[in-house]
């Protein structure tokens, strides 16, 4: 599941740098939770078209820096991202949090340490 669930989160940040919805839509769960690096958190896929939107106006980009880090547990896998974060507001460095759980993304936060 590692190569696979890595994959997964791959084709996630391209379909989000594409503005893809219907892509993220076949990637992540019913019930998927998402959190922003401002801490704002949406669900479902009515929440990603949300973020999507706002990724759009502030033409906020995600770029891996690094190798991703993977922790399997029981019931789901966790990918952890180094992420470079950019948009209107400039440059910073941040983690990407994926949990994959039946072959699907069932959250996704971006910590970037820094209190917004």
């Amino acid at each position: 599941m590692s190569d696979e669930a890595i994959e997964l989160t791959r084709r996630f940040t391209d379909a989000f740098n594409a503005r893809d919805a219907e892509k993220i839509r076949a990637l992540v769960s019913d019930a998927v939770q998402m959190v922003g690096p401002d801490g704002n958190k949406v669900t479902g896929f009515v929440g990603s078209r949300v973020l999507l939107e706002a990724a759009t106006r502030t033409n906020v980009r995600l770029v891996r820096t690094g190798d991703e880090q993977v922790d399997r547990g029981e019931e789901s896998t966790e990918i952890v991202v180094p992420l470079r974060v950019s948009g209107a507001d400039g440059e910073r460095q941040a983690t990407g949090r994926f949990e994959i759980a039946e072959e699907k993304i069932s959250s996704f936060r971006v910590e970037t340490g820094e209190e917004d």
